[in-house]
């Protein structure tokens, strides 16, 4: 039952549950979180597709370049969109931290499969290095990061740079990868649910565990240990798999939250600050406030 109720919350779950409870708890929308002023540009095209769409937010004010950070949201391959509240919340807080953010829209399932959406997120890594420096973003700094299917986008994007090589990115700007909550393995793709996103002509190449090696970019890798729908030893496998080959990586499990909490909170709900301070410190945005533990240390895999 709890296999089949976390295939099902894949794609549903992810998008519009985490929306409606967040959009319960915000009365007139998006909350003055602190921090500075940041800027948002909204719905910039990034290829010539109707899909092919992506926010950026920025500190108003910044004075120096800063890292930049591509998001690509969760929901299977299939739902999901970049302005889901969650996902502006969290691009947001990241922004606030000082750090570039372009959150991006790819291709879905059924009308597309792998490697569509990666041959997306390549296209708009190359809008981000050559569009950020006019935003206050380091063009040479470009981290990927994504929670669930997105997840995967950013990792496999950096592990095997073909994607970013063919779209005309320098290999050398991406320098380093952060899934949330990801799936990597070749057990998820295996999963009915995603048929239509991993066919099984691609299954051989897809996991984001091909590749790996000593010239892979560092990553970080983020997962709730109360997890069911994916579940935390995708993250352990895929560390397992990159400390093997030499690649420099970080695992880190949160004690006591779930898919979604990792992302589904707001000033009122500090579970996700853990997170956000692991992150900066991996992209390099500077001292960060210690904030308050929540549900435990967190845990090292």
């Amino acid at each position: 039952m709890r296999e089949r109720y976390g295939r099902r919350a894949l794609v549903r779950g992810t998008g519009a549950g985490a929306c409606l409870l967040l959009a319960n708890c915000i009365p007139g929308g998006l909350p003055d979180l602190g921090g500075p002023e940041i800027a948002v540009e909204r719905d910039i095209a990034y290829a010539p597709r109707a899909e092919a769409l992506l926010d950026v937010y920025h500190p108003a004010t910044a004075t120096g370049p800063l890292p930049v950070i591509l998001y690509f949201h969760g929901g299977g391959w299939q739902v999901g969109r970049k302005d889901e509240l969650q996902d502006m919340l969290f691009a947001r807080r990241l922004a606030a931290r000082g750090a570039v953010v372009i959150s991006a829209n790819y291709r879905l399932a059924p009308d597309a499969c792998f490697p569509n959406f990666l041959e997306d997120g390549a296209e708009a890594a190359l809008w981000a290095h050559r569009n950020v420096a006019q935003r206050g973003g380091d063009p040479g700094r470009l981290y990927f990061a994504g929670h669930s299917a997105g997840a995967y986008n950013a990792v496999k994007l950096a592990v095997d740079r073909r994607y970013v090589a063919s779209a005309g990115l320098p290999p050398e700007a991406v320098q380093g990868a952060i899934g949330i909550a990801g799936l990597f393995t070749e057990r998820c793709m295996d999963w009915p649910l995603l048929s239509a996103v991993f066919p099984p002509s691609v299954r051989e190449a897809a996991p984001a565990t091909r590749r790996l090696g000593p010239d892979t970019p560092p990553l970080l890798l983020l997962a709730g240990s109360l997890d069911f729908v994916v579940p935390p030893r995708e993250t352990r496998l895929l560390a397992e798999a990159a400390r093997a080959a030499g690649t420099p990586v970080e695992a880190i499990v949160y004690p006591g939250f779930g898919h979604l909490d990792l992302l589904a909170s707001g000033p009122w709900l500090p579970s996700a600050a853990p997170m956000l301070r692991d992150i900066a410190r991996f992209v390099g945005t500077g001292p960060i406030p210690a904030a308050p533990a929540v549900g435990g240390q967190p845990r090292r895999t």
